[in-house]
């Protein structure tokens, strides 16, 4: 068994989360919520690491979400699940559009790549779904009939559209 990596997240020195079985290299962060933090730091390079203020609200001893002065649960950030759902939806609120997977429904933060190249989808997965997805919608409307054709096939013929 070797050693894992530790999470890439600056702020963080948890080791990374385990890669499941047929995964493709290993994991950047310890978890979902550290991924889509590191991702948005290197979107935004020089916006402020989120995770900071989340380290020193906990530091002193509270609740990461701002409104909050309760002290955190045990090994987690916030005090209740309600507060980091409230904390996780003011952080994804301020995302820009094209931070979000280009795949429909998905919420996660586009992958960006250490060197900050932006890309299109959360991961290669998403990737592969948008383009088999883009791919049958493509042949469905290559093998479904144009207008023309349907009014003539369901006249029958073409003579028994034009004929009076």
């Amino acid at each position: 068994m070797g050693t894992r990596g530790r999470c890439a997240l600056p702020g963080c020195n948890k080791p990374v989360s385990p890669s499941s079985p047929g995964r493709h290299g290993s994991h950047l962060t310890c978890g979902d919520l550290h991924h889509q933090l590191l991702m948005a730091g290197r979107f935004n390079p020089f916006s402020p690491n989120p995770n900071l203020h989340i380290l020193d609200r906990n530091a002193a001893g509270f609740c990461a979400l701002r409104s909050c002065h309760r002290p955190p649960c045990p090994g987690h950030p916030w005090c209740s699940r309600s507060h980091y759902m409230e904390w996780l939806f003011d952080f994804t609120s301020g995302l820009q559009p094209d931070q979000f997977c280009k795949l429909d429904g998905c919420t996660r933060h586009v992958f960006v790549e250490e060197e900050f190249t932006k890309r299109e989808f959360c991961g290669k997965t998403h990737r592969d779904q948008y383009v088999t997805l883009s791919a049958l919608r493509a042949r469905l409307q290559l093998s479904s009939p144009s207008p023309t054709e349907s009014l003539i096939s369901s006249s029958g013929s073409a003579e028994g559209v034009c004929s009076a």
